[in-house]
C-alpha cells in the first residue's frame, strides 16, 4: 500500500488554531469541502474518509450528548480535555451562557455541575392574551433541554 501523503502534520497544526473544539458532522464536513491544499487530501477522500481518517490518526474523538427528550446529539472533538462549558455551546450555533452559568465561570459562585446555554429566537407574534397567576405557577417557562454527556474521552 502507497504511503500516505496527507500532511498530517499540517492539518493538526490548522486543527490546534481554531478556538472551537466541538464540531457537529456538518461543520467537520465543511471544512474538508473548503480543506487548504496544504493538507494535500487525496481527491477520491470524501467528507466521510476525512472524519474517519481524523479519528483514527489525530486528536479528533467523537461523544455522544444525551437526552430523555431529545435525540441523542454528536459531536466530534479535538483533543482529549474539552471543557463542558465549550461542548454545551456547542449544542446550538450561536449559543451564549446563561447568567448562571457566567457566574460560576468567572467565579462569582453558582453551581459548576451544570452549564446552562441559551441561543436567541427569533422574533414572536405579540401575544394576545393575558398573563395570569395560574400559568405563572403551573411552570410553562421550565426548559426542557437537558443533556447529559456520554462517551467522554
Amino acid at each position: 500500500m502507497p504511503k500516505s501523503l496527507i500532511n498530517l502534520a499540517r492539518l493538526e497544526a490548522d486543527f490546534e488554531k481554531w478556538p472551537e473544539r466541538a464540531f457537529s458532522k456538518s461543520e467537520l464536513e465543511s471544512i474538508f469541502a473548503e480543506s487548504p491544499v496544504e493538507w494535500n487530501l487525496p481527491r477520491s477522500m470524501t467528507s466521510t474518509k476525512f472524519i474517519a481518517m481524523l479519528r483514527g490518526r489525530s486528536k479528533l474523538s467523537r461523544v455522544t450528548l444525551k437526552s430523555a427528550d431529545y435525540p441523542p446529539l454528536l459531536r466530534y472533538v479535538w483533543g482529549r480535555k474539552i471543557s463542558p462549558v465549550l461542548l454545551a455551546l456547542s449544542i446550538k450555533r450561536h449559543a451564549y451562557c446563561s447568567h448562571a452559568s457566567a457566574m460560576w465561570i468567572h467565579g462569582l459562585g453558582g453551581n459548576e455541575r451544570k452549564v446552562f446555554v441559551n441561543s436567541e429566537q427569533s422574533e414572536k407574534p405579540p401575544n394576545r392574551g393575558a398573563l395570569t397567576q395560574e400559568a405563572i405557577l403551573s411552570g410553562q417557562r421550565k426548559t426542557g433541554h437537558v443533556w447529559s454527556l456520554q462517551n467522554r474521552p
